[in-house]
């Protein structure tokens, strides 16, 4: 049996993956959790607070999943290869991750970020970002290769899927095999 935190957090979490931060409301999460609006207050001061319980979650849970499926006993070059291609896959369709770059929600993710200390209090981005660093000094690229590769890998994290998967039918194959040959050329 769950708990009415519980109702609630799997309501929201719902509702904000279905229809985004900024057109989701406390109204809307309480009907959907079966309480009033006035008990979600006694869980969570905002809606912003929610989310970002919410996204701290998801952040950690995408991160452990990244985590398990990276052979890091492996050369550099294929833990790099399947950092990229894994964080890829398991971030790009995920809608909760990627209301990080709202800038309605920047600030307060910043903050709780900012306020957590110790290992594994970090965001997903951030940890990437340090274990592609780590892997790319390993691999012995030089600087000027190493800032190439983490600045086209930013691109491509960042890089928005078409609205209408008939722009392009071949999107996720094209992006994957656009991320196999930079890997496999910029560390040859």
């Amino acid at each position: 049996m769950t708990t009415q935190k519980e109702d609630l957090d799997q309501a929201a979490y719902k509702i904000f993956s279905e229809k985004g931060y900024k057109h989701t409301n406390i109204a809307e999460i309480a009907k959907s959790a079966n309480m009033a609006v006035g008990s979600f207050y006694k869980f969570y001061k905002s809606k912003e607070a929610l989310f970002v319980v919410l996204y701290v979650q998801e952040n950690d849970r995408v991160k452990q999943q990244l985590k398990e499926q990276v052979d890091w006993e492996a050369k550099p070059a294929k833990v790099i290869d399947q950092l990229v291609t894994t964080a890829l896959t398991i971030g790009a369709d995920n809608p909760i991750l990627a209301e990080g770059h709202n800038p309605d929600l920047a600030e307060a993710l910043a903050a709780h970020y900012e306020a957590q200390t110790g290992d594994g209090q970090e965001t997903l981005v951030q940890f990437l970002n340090k274990a592609l660093a780590t892997q790319l000094h390993q691999a012995q690229l030089g600087k000027k290769k190493r800032k190439a590769f983490l600045g086209v890998y930013d691109l491509l994290a960042n890089m928005p899927a078409p609205t209408d998967p008939q722009d392009l039918p071949a999107y996720d194959e094209t992006r994957k095999n656009l991320i196999k040959y930079f890997v496999k050329g910029i560390l040859a």
